[in-house]
């Protein structure tokens, strides 16, 4: 799909500040509210953009440890794993993957204590074969379109 140049303007304000309304958008990308609108409704309608959401810091709502998991998982059991984890409070997001792993979680828990937890948890699952994580040290970049 080919975007215009007006399209990609407001896009990229929106990528730097998610909340900013028409007026802020048509400002900073030199443009009018109604091309903002118009652009706007068109990246909406065409499923380029999905929706506005917040972005939370999970620290202070008591999620210290931030960690990705690579699971190995029975081949007919992917789906159901998958499942199991979409519906997991501490996974934010999940993957399903080609390569050595089959789905790839990231998970925000309380402390390296709970993450162990969780991961002992997904070990008593006969279906995955095996769980391996990294505990995520410092952001560089997050929710970058």
């Amino acid at each position: 799909m080919d975007l215009d140049a007006t399209a990609l303007r407001v896009l990229d304000v929106l990528v730097g500040d998610g909340r900013a309304g028409p007026r802020e958008i048509a400002a900073a990308a030199d443009l009018t509210v109604p091309q903002v609108i118009d652009a706007l409704e068109r990246l909406e309608m065409v499923g380029v953009v999905e929706g506005y959401e917040p972005r939370l810091d999970y620290g202070p709502l008591g999620y210290r440890a931030t960690a990705g998991a690579r699971l190995r998982v029975d081949e007919d059991a992917v789906d159901a794993v998958r499942d199991r984890l979409v519906d997991d409070p501490v996974v934010r997001t999940v993957y399903e993957v080609t390569g050595d792993y089959d789905v790839i979680a990231v998970v925000t828990v309380a402390d390296r204590d709970a993450l162990c937890g969780w991961v002992g948890g997904l070990s008593t699952d006969p279906t995955v074969r095996s769980v391996s994580t990294d505990l995520v040290t410092g952001v560089l970049a997050e929710g970058r379109s």
